[in-house]
This record gives C-alpha cells, structure tokens and sequence, in this order.
C-alpha cells in the first residue's frame, strides 16, 4: 500500500499488519462461543428475553458455518488448490 504526499517522488510505504491482527480464527471461535454462552443464558431465562434465543442459536449457527469454510478454505490452500483464499496459510 503506498501512503503518497503531495510529492510522488517520496512515496512511504504502509507497514504490514502482524499476523495476530490478521488471523480470522480467534474470531469466529470466540464470537461462536458467547452466542453460545448466550443461548444457554436466554433459555434458562426464557420468560424475561422471550425469542431472544433465536438470535442465539443463529448465531451459534453462522459461527459454525464461518468456522468450516475458513477449515476447508485453510485445508485448500495448504493443498495449493488455484480457487483456495489467499492469506490463511
């Protein structure tokens, strides 16, 4: 990424992010386990959230989803397969 001035001589180049910034799978695991915690919270309390726990378990639902195409997007590019995502390896 070039960061350029008002002067195109001098053009900076942007730093490249860590990898720990940059790794989707912290995410999707920690989002997955709070809607998970969630759920549990809103059908043990079920009278005071109402249908809440829908949103929870679509929720839980799109984690697990999220985390098996990042797998199989992960176990792609390891195989050097042309159509696996760029950066997961």
């Amino acid at each position: 990424m070039n960061l350029q001035g008002s002067d195109p001589e001098h053009v900076t180049e942007a730093p490249e992010l860590p990898r720990t910034l940059t790794e989707p799978r912290p995410v999707v695991i920690a989002g997955t386990i709070l809607f998970a915690a969630f759920f549990v919270v809103t059908l043990l309390a079920r009278n005071t959230f109402g249908a809440a726990w829908i949103v929870c378990a679509c929720g839980v639902g799109v984690g697990i989803l999220g985390a098996t195409v990042l797998t199989l997007q992960r176990r792609a590019a390891l195989r050097g397969d042309r159509g696996a995502q760029r950066g997961l390896v």
